[in-house]
């Protein structure tokens, strides 16, 4: 049995100073460390306990529109600072691939040893909503912090048609309407963005307890 657990999420962002300073405004106590950037493009790494969030923001135009997270930044940036992708990590790239050909979508390699890490798409969209981009697993996940990330909603047309497309794509079981990557809920909700639209946290701190904050058109919410 393939398991698959969330990654991260990346998340396209004009000004990454201004994304520091509203998480400090919540008093997010979390360690940030620069990460390894694409051309033209720079990132910050927040980490979320077992979890992460990769803040993209870019820097030239030309650099970044050669790769492909570069490429779709400037689809929104600046005008819009989206939730940009889902990324779940396998221990058995194989083992997914030949599950994902049987039901006729394949994996592409879109980074290679050039760029920040290798990624992988998956053939095809949903009515315009994009699979997630899968990595393997490599390192061992950090300890879990004060923050534990436990619910990802995506907005899109048919919610139902979501759920049991992806519950079908990806061998899970589909329980109260809710996918589980891990221990990770993943709710499909009425929208038309047809892409993610917030996180939800478990938090051991009362600074942050029952809030919720938005960063362009993401959304964030600790209970």
């Amino acid at each position: 049995m393939n398991a698959l657990s969330f990654s991260h999420a990346v998340h396209f962002v004009h000004d990454l100073e201004a994304v520091r300073t509203q998480l400090q405004h919540f008093g997010l106590k979390m360690e940030t460390t620069e990460k390894e950037s694409l051309p033209g493009t720079q990132s910050v790494i927040t980490e979320f306990g077992l979890s992460h969030i990769q803040f993209l923001s870019i820097t030239e135009k030309e650099a970044a529109s050669k790769s492909f997270l570069g490429k779709e930044a400037l689809q929104f940036l600046p005008v819009k600072q989206i939730l940009g992708h889902l990324v779940i990590e396998t221990s058995d790239l194989d083992g997914l691939r030949a599950q994902l050909l049987k039901k006729g979508h394949d994996l592409t390699l879109i980074s290679g040893a050039n760029e920040a890490e290798p990624l992988y798409t998956i053939s095809g969209t949903l009515g315009g909503l994009a699979y997630p981009l899968i990595r393997k697993s490599s390192f061992p996940k950090n300890e879990a912090g004060h923050h534990a990330l436990k619910e990802i909603h995506i907005r899109v047309d048919n919610p139902e048609i979501a759920l049991y497309n992806w519950a079908d794509l990806f061998n899970l079981q589909v329980i109260h309407n809710t996918l589980f990557l891990g221990d990770v809920a993943l709710k499909f909700t009425k929208g038309s963005s047809n892409r993610l639209h917030a996180l939800v946290f478990d938090t051991f701190s009362d600074t942050i307890s029952q809030t919720e904050f938005r960063i362009g058109e993401g959304f964030y919410r600790f209970r």
